[in-house]
């Protein structure tokens, strides 16, 4: 087989992904469909060092490109920023500011952030390491869910990624099961990377203009719905919303148009993920709804203590710090009853 991406020919073992540069075997080749979008040509040198190979995908903020490391020889991925937002500086200075922070990081279940910087007219852009595998997201698109055995070990990955990325001040505020990669064998804690830190916020941050709701609708905690605060209980809902995704095969407030979703997060309390999924563990199902609480003081305050609550699940005498709760409601703020305004007329 040789792939379209690279050129590189090989056995053909039934790889869905090329085992040198990680293009997709089973969709079309990026450069068979010419993209008006793409910023940087075939051959383009990025900061006197990285050659561009070829494009990849557009995000939100950015595109994304393969590259040649004319120092180390090896291939990595580059994320330079949609050349429409570097005419705001609030957000080139985010971007710089939070992928700074990110490279500090260093824990196995966060993708690697090689450098950060910037082309001669400011765009900047990140030099990443380059991922081989599909996201949590394509393999749930392809099988529907995951067992048990192979997806608590990598949501402790998740977690302890995330742990280590709150330490340094920063909220994901996007965690969903597009962003998590997949990168090892089922069961393996290791074999899970967090990325696309695009949307992240520092805790102390002032870049980010208030009242601007950004996120997932399908994961975003109540608190992002009304724009209020954000921290780290906020990751804790949407993994829990991922959990939920893995085990019952769908999402809570599923098949709903994007205002009415949250609003449900805001308003309406989840249906049980048993429901969907009837020989779903009481146990894991336990600590999906403590997750998934309305108000951010009842889910867990730590991802650390989310992740020990995931080593239990299998150890029946282990006492969970999950529990029952009733009457679990986000409490408004009068600025944010003002928004919430909006959401109960769209479930009228």
């Amino acid at each position: 087989m040789r792939c379209p991406g690279c050129g590189k020919e090989f056995d053909d073992r039934g790889y869905r992904f090329c085992p040198y540069d990680g293009t997709r075997l089973d969709a079309p080749s990026p450069r068979s469909v010419p993209s008006p979008t793409d910023l940087l040509s075939e051959g383009a040198i990025l900061g006197d060092r990285y050659t561009i190979r070829r494009y990849l995908a557009k995000g939100a903020m950015a595109r994304l490109y393969i590259a040649d490391d004319g120092e180390t020889g090896q291939l990595v991925a580059v994320k330079l920023m949609d050349e429409r937002l570097t005419k705001g500086r609030e957000l080139r200075e985010r971007f710089l500011r939070e992928a700074e922070a990110v490279s500090q990081v260093d824990h196995e279940n966060v993708l690697d952030i090689l450098e950060v910087g910037t082309q001669e007219d400011g765009t900047p852009y990140l030099v990443m390491e380059l991922l081989h595998g599909e996201t949590l997201g394509e393999r749930l698109e392809a099988d529907g869910t995951l067992d048990s055995s192979a997806a608590l070990p990598l949501l402790v990955g998740v977690c302890e990624a995330l742990w280590a990325v709150h330490e340094k001040g920063i909220v994901h505020r996007d965690i969903k099961p597009d962003n998590l990669f997949l990168v090892g064998d089922a069961g393996d804690a290791n074999g899970v990377r967090v990325f696309d830190f695009g949307l992240s916020r520092l805790f102390q941050s002032n870049l980010t203009t208030a009242g601007t709701i950004i996120g997932t609708p399908g994961y975003m905690a109540p608190e992002q719905v009304v724009a209020d605060p954000v921290d780290q209980r906020t990751d804790i809902y949407a993994l829990g919303m991922v959990m939920y995704r893995i085990f019952a095969g769908r999402l809570p407030f599923a098949d709903e148009e994007g205002l009415k979703v949250l609003a449900k997060h805001l308003l309406r309390p989840p249906v049980r993920p048993s429901r969907y999924a009837d020989d779903l563990d009481p146990r894991l199902e336990q600590v999906i709804m403590h997750a998934i609480h309305k108000q951010p003081q009842n889910r867990y305050p730590s991802m650390k203590l989310f992740a020990d609550d995931l080593r239990k699940i299998g150890r029946p005498k282990a006492q969970l710090l999950a529990g029952e709760l009733t009457g679990d409601r986000y409490e408004l703020s009068p600025a944010a009853e003002e928004v919430a305004k909006i959401y109960r007329g769209a479930l009228r």
